[in-house]
């Protein structure tokens, strides 16, 4: 048997599981820097073999638990695999493992993974050869020193402890006791007998004084009985007052935690006001930053506008007539280059477009097929029989039937408008010829094409104008979307967090199915289908409970829908859906009395869900108060309860306390319902507004395209050439062409639609004449090749889609340069040139005058609008204020009546402390009632008695029962029972003496077999130390010598005067152990006839060399499996270390050995080496190479030269240092 394998985690320096690399069966070394935690090693083994650490505190197992970086280790364990491969340990198992795990509370053992006592882990041990008596087989640091330096009478201790006379000691110690034991007892025994026959004696005169015992005691009896019932009727006065106050307090506590429910909502409320006005004072800043916007737009075009009129005042118009014309001429040359760029995109995009739409349209027309494949294979086992299927088919085609009539009247409808655009585009192009007559004409109504433009460009700007505040509008319907989409978040965290993720995940699963599905019959969960008043609600959640979160829906056959999809999705949750036409609650009689009013009638909800909301609340009453409350559910059976909360359950259960408003499921909920509607309607605005700003686009355009108009029209009068012409022509033709792709996409989408109409009404009918409902072979091949075709039109669509979207992007590129750039700039060129020749031709300060003026009153107005909004502004903030001072006042006088509640309950705690010790006085005053007895008659002459009197008679008979103290109760059964204990005492009597005897042979036997262990022991270490001595010094002689006093007596002191020693081979059997002093040791290292030198005149090398030669002797007079040694060769000088090598390696064929060292001389002759190394305040080791361990001796063998030069004294020279310094029995510390 050897160690096969050790694992350690958590002790000293082990942090981390540390599974060590099996153990060679014969010689192990064990090499590592001074620190790194070698001893540690050694403490692990020893802790788990109980050889160290057998009793501790919780301050000793802590100081055993690894400290360092990180979390500290709250547990640790040592774990020891043995090979049994010889069967030593009677497991009948090849392998045993023991492992030893401490805690701060714990400290246990364990066999083979089962738990066993530390008596039974020592005797296991025992079993195979582990004496308690020679604990020699581990050789920690610090023992061979203790052996040095031993005294004669230490070795002679030592000696007897490895003959193992410990045990006979302990022997013999429990026989002394036992003998003790019966001598105490047989003089107790006659002690007894005596008092026996004393006792039968008297009994026969204790009869007369027995009767008047008896009187006095009935008496004694009476009185007793009326003190403690008049004190049990004052206790009982006393709890029925300390009840009242308990009452009188809980009330007051109830109206506490009410005043605490109120603030505690008037807090929410205005918590809720504040973020209100603050997303008001948001959108006002955002309405201000963009009103401060437009008053400087207007003020840019006052300064324009009077730049202007300086200009026309001081006549720089010729100069600015040559400027524009410059201009304009490079802006026309650019629009040519664009427009030629975009007819070359043209054809190609026309081309893409081709075959986008083909591609599309084969898509839609496999996806329709494909849908109505899928259709019918889903309705297979929809339907329960025929007709019903037959049923569902007719009313669908009629829908279709409906559908398709809809759509190709409007499919007319569009082709009619289409044919109107194509009309006015032929009339576009007629009126195009006529614009130079048009033009001439309108050089002869310049002034009037003036004032025209004039208004057209008023109308422009105003509508501008309205366009910029529907802006802002959007821009603040936007912002409160984001704060109500915000706020819905977070009331749904709240929501699911109050429910278990199971039902969330349910929640959530169900609505992405109906979603997905677009099933009808879906209502919602209770929640969304209900409203209850503010005060009722704390009552209703808590009847509610959960099953607010259960699903409404129409019929069984939506709910196992919903549970059918349910199981395909993964991590779906739970949910209870209740289906309405499944469900039939009883009505139940609620009482005629103001005092309990039906929960369900409190609760609004559409009258069609009423089964639902009876099934969850049809059963609940509430009442005032929680004594009405459980005196009408115990009259009703129904459950009742208070407005705060408190719940008295029909089958008798009470539950209640303060509840937090805020916690509240229902009030999450609701608020939530809330917030969702207010988000709706926001949408609706938002969108609202969104049309608004569409319809004053499309007016902006006209007035735009109407001043452009009216600008062509007025350049025709100054201007002959053909840029206007062709620029109206263009806005004009660019219109329709707009508008005639808007309607060739909506027929587009119609015809589209009526053909995917007629294909599922056609597969329709061909289902319905079909005689089975699934699909044949055909068509499920069908579908699979859809599929397939279906995926690769849609690949083929996407790459021609994103070409054509790329060719587009560069066309519409193109266009917005030219719309929104070229020609806008060219317009406002010509504009800017016409009013320069006009200006030219006529002066123009008037009209420049008017726009200053309007554009004045422009600025004076969005001024007066800044200051309305920062009016606003500062209101709100004023507000804000005000708000947060009342929360702050809310939050104060919380904290008043929270600190009040916690004064009531202490309060309501000493009450119940005083009511406890009195329930505690009144069960003692009832246990002394009971243990009066039956009280005899006559009694009741003492209950008008005052209290002091009462006191005065008991006092007065007890005195008298003290003279009969001495009275036997029970005088003839107790002379009988006297009798029968003498002849049981007389019998066992003569088992002790006979006892008595025996053990005192067996202590003459222990006390022969001791000396012959003893001296058996003696011979075979003393044989066996000359033997290790010769082989660790080949050329000297070693000898234990027993030191004996003469004078047949102990001593103690150092001289030789009374004692003379005694070798080994001159013991006789007839020798007494008793006169034996002590053991002392002679040897020489050079001579084997000289008489040798004591311990005291060798060396310290010398000294550590002869404590290794004893405890090699020890440990062969009683063989241990295995050894550890703990650097042993730390003091030996480099001969006696290659000796003491060369013995272990001849002693490693019978006994595994685990060594550590600081040597090379151990590593000669080792068969396997580990590495200890310290890091991050922590050990590990690992299984090394021999010559990865020679470097380990060879860097500490220099380190050790470094540390001993750096320790020398300044200017003094220091020797190296010979021997590497032993490693502390301490907690290692990182370097």
């Amino acid at each position: 048997m050897f160690i096969k394998q050790i694992i350690i985690q958590g002790f000293k320096s082990y942090k981390d599981q540390t599974v060590i690399e099996p153990f060679s069966p014969r010689h192990n070394v064990i090499v590592g820097r001074n620190g790194s935690g070698k001893s540690n090693f050694f403490w692990a083994v020893r802790f788990v073999l109980n050889d160290a650490y057998s009793a501790m505190s919780r301050e000793e197992r802590q100081s055993l638990l690894h400290e360092g970086s990180g979390p500290a280790a709250m547990s640790a364990f040592v774990e020891v695999i043995f090979d049994n491969a010889d069967h030593r340990f009677p497991t009948g198992r090849d392998e045993v493992v023991l492992r030893r795990t401490i805690g701060l509370k714990k400290d246990e053992f364990a066999l083979d993974k089962k738990s066993a006592t530390k008596t039974e882990v020592m005797n296991f041990l025992e079993s195979a050869g582990f004496s308690a008596a020679n604990p020699y087989y581990i050789v920690p640091q610090g023992r061979i020193t203790a052996l040095c330096n031993a005294k004669d009478t230490d070795r002679l201790t030592l000696l007897k402890e490895v003959a193992g006379t410990g045990v006979y000691e302990t022997r013999r110690t429990e026989s002394l006791k036992i003998m003790a034991d019966t001598d105490l007892k047989r003089h107790k025994i006659d002690e007894l007998m005596q008092f026996i026959d004393d006792r039968l004696a008297e009994l026969e005169e204790e009869k007369a004084e027995l009767t008047e015992f008896t009187r006095l005691d009935k008496d004694r009896r009476c009185i007793e009985h009326a003190i403690y019932d008049r004190e049990l009727r004052q206790v009982t006065g006393e709890l029925d007052a300390l009840e009242g106050s308990r009452q009188a307090q809980v009330h007051e506590s109830h109206t506490a935690n009410e005043a605490v429910r109120v603030t505690d909502a008037e807090l929410d409320a205005a918590v809720r006001q504040l973020q209100d006005l603050e997303r008001q004072l948001d959108l006002l800043r955002i309405d201000r930053d963009a009103r401060d916007v437009f008053h400087a737009q207007r003020v840019q075009k006052v300064t324009e506008l009077e730049l202007a009129l300086r200009d026309a005042e001081q006549g720089h118009v010729a100069e600015r007539v040559a400027s524009l014309e410059i201009e304009l001429a490079t802006t026309r040359a650019e629009t040519d280059t664009t427009r030629a760029e975009m007819q070359a995109l043209e054809p190609q995009v026309l081309d893409l477009a081709e075959q986008e739409r083909t591609l599309q349209r084969e898509h839609e027309d496999k996806e329709s097929r494909r849908r109505v494949l899928l259709g019918k294979q889903g309705r297979a086992g929809q339907f329960a029989s025929a007709q019903d299927r037959q049923a569902w088919m007719t009313h669908e085609m009629g829908q279709l039937e409906q559908v398709l009539a809809r759509e190709r009247r409007t499919a007319a409808d569009v082709q009619h408008e289409l044919a109107t655009i194509d009309a006015q585009a032929v009339e576009a192009e007629r009126n195009a010829a006529q614009l130079q007559a048009q033009s001439e004409a309108a050089q002869a109504s310049s002034a009037q094409l003036r004032e025209a433009q004039r208004k057209a460009s008023e109308r422009r700007d105003k509508l501008a104008d309205d366009r910029k505040d529907l802006w802002r509008q959007e821009s603040r319907a936007d912002s409160t979307l984001e704060n109500l989409k915000d706020q819905l978040s977070a009331l749904e965290r709240t929501l699911y967090s109050s429910v278990d993720r199971t039902t969330s995940n349910g929640l959530l699963t169900v609505r992405d199915i109906v979603a997905r599905l677009q099933l009808t019959g879906y209502h919602g969960a209770l929640y969304e289908l209900m409203d209850v008043p503010e005060e009722y609600r704390t009552a209703v959640d808590v009847i509610g409970g959960t099953s607010i979160f259960h699903v409404v829906v129409e019929d069984d056959t939506v709910a196992s829908r919903i549970l059918d999809e349910m199981k395909h999705v993964r991590s779906a949750g739970r949910v209870t859906l209740m289906p309405l036409n499944r469900l039939r609650p009883k009505d139940s009689a609620y009482p005629d009395s103001p005092n309990a009013i039906g929960m369900l009638d409190q609760i609004q909800f559409d009258p069609k869900f009423r089964p639902a909301f009876q099934q969850v609340y049809g059963k609940a009453i509430i009442c005032p108060d929680l004594p009405t409350a459980a005196q009408f559910s115990r009259a009703s059976s129904l459950d009742a309860v208070t407005i705060a909360g408190d719940r008295v359950d029909r089958k008798g259960a009470l539950s209640g306390g303060y509840l937090d408003a805020r916690k509240s499921r229902l009030e999450a909920a609701l608020q939530y319902k809330a917030v969702k509607a207010q988000l709706q309607q926001a949408e609706r605005d938002a969108q609202a507004i969104k049309q608004q700003i569409r319809a004053t686009d499309q007016q902006v355009t006209q007035a735009v395209a109407r001043v452009q108009e009216l600008q062509l029209q007025q350049q025709h009068a100054h201007d002959e050439s053909a840029t206007a012409d062709w620029q109206m022509t263009k806005k004009t033709q660019a219109r329709l062409a707009t508008t005639r792709a808007d309607l060739q996409a909506q027929l587009h989408r119609l015809e589209q639609d009526i053909h995917d109409h007629d294909a599922q009404l056609a597969g329709l009918r061909d289902e319905m004449q079909a005689a089975s409902s699934a699909l044949s072979d055909e068509e499920r091949q069908e579908l699979v090749d859809l599929e397939r075709e279906i995926s690769d039109n849609r690949r083929q669509w996407r790459q021609v889609s994103q070409a054509l979207s790329e060719r587009r992007r560069q066309l519409e590129a193109l266009q917005v340069k030219l719309d929104h750039n070229l020609i806008l700039r060219a317009i406002g060129l010509q504009q800017d040139l016409v009013a320069a020749q006009e200006a030219a031709l006529a002066n123009q300060a008037d009209q420049v005058q008017r726009d200053l003026s309007r554009a004045r009153d422009q600025v004076a107005a969005a001024r007066r609008e800044l200051q309305q909004a920062d009016q606003q502004i500062d209101a709100v903030t004023t507000q804000i204020t005000k708000v947060q001072q009342r929360i702050d006042a809310l939050k104060q006088a919380l904290a008043e009546r929270r600190r009040t509640i916690d004064e009531q309950e202490l309060a309501l705690s000493r009450l119940l402390q005083q009511r406890r010790m009195f329930l505690e006085r009144r069960a003692e005053v009832q246990r002394n009632i009971r243990e009066l007895g039956v009280v005899p008659e006559g009694f009741r002459r003492y209950e008008d008695t005052d209290l002091a009197t009462l006191v005065r008679t008991l006092k007065r008979t007890n005195d008298q029962l003290k003279q009969f103290a001495h009275v036997n109760k029970k005088a003839f059964e107790q002379y009988t029972n006297f009798a029968t204990q003498k002849e049981q005492l007389e019998a066992r009597k003569r088992e002790l003496d006979e006892s008595d005897q025996s053990i005192r042979n067996l202590i003459a036997t222990l006390d022969q077999r001791k000396d012959e262990a003893i001296r058996r022991t003696f011979q075979q270490v003393a044989e066996n130390f000359e033997r290790v001595f010769e082989e660790l010094a080949p050329a000297g002689r070693g000898r234990l010598i027993i030191v004996r006093d003469s004078a047949q007596m102990g001593s103690n002191g150092n001289g030789d005067e009374d004692s003379m020693d005694v070798d080994a081979s001159d013991l006789h059997e007839e020798d007494q152990v008793a006169t034996y002093r002590g053991i002392s040791i002679q040897v020489s290292f050079n001579s084997k006839v000289d008489e040798g030198l004591k311990m005291q005149q060798l060396s310290g090398g010398q000294k550590s060399l002869v404590a290794l030669a004893l405890i090699f002797a020890i440990q062969q007079c009683d063989p241990a499996p295995f050894y550890l040694f703990d650097e042993i060769d730390a003091n030996l000088d480099a001969q006696y270390r290659t000796a003491v090598a060369n013995l272990l390696h001849r002693l490693s064929d019978h006994a595994q050995f685990i060594t550590t060292t600081f040597r090379p001389e151990l590593l000669v002759h080792a068969d396997k080496f580990y590495g200890v190394t310290f890091h991050n305040k922590a050990s590990k080791i690992q299984a090394i190479a021999k010559e990865e361990a020679v470097g380990f001796i060879e860097l500490g063998a220099q380190e050790t030269v470094v540390a001993a030069a750096a320790a020398a004294p300044q200017g003094q020279g220091a020797e190296p240092a010979v021997a590497a310094t032993p490693e502390p029995e301490t907690e290692p510390m990182e370097s």
